[in-house]
């Protein structure tokens, strides 16, 4: 394979190809707790509350697919569900 511009093809003895994930929302079931499974990601509030007594974290919420941002979610969901006050999530 020749990439744009290289001079010299690339070779490689197994290829890795990763186009995109996309979150399918109807498997869980979400229709069942009043959300829409045809949406893209679950909205959530500032404290990731999804529907009453569901809270959402990480990449189904749409907003960064990374383990940091899933890790910085789940502290503000726990603690919501503690009932702990806090900031809401930025």
């Amino acid at each position: 394979m020749r990439l744009d511009g290289a001079a010299e093809p690339v070779r490689a003895e197994r290829p890795l190809v990763a186009t995109r994930r996309q979150n399918d929302l109807a498997e869980p079931g979400l229709g069942s707790v009043g959300l829409d499974p045809a949406v893209g990601a679950v909205p959530t509030d500032g404290q990731l509350r999804a529907a009453d007594g569901l809270r959402a974290v990480g990449d189904i919420t749409g907003q960064g697919a990374f383990t940091h941002v899933a890790m910085y979610q789940a502290r503000i969901a726990v603690r919501d569900v503690l009932g702990r006050p806090g900031p809401d999530a930025d």
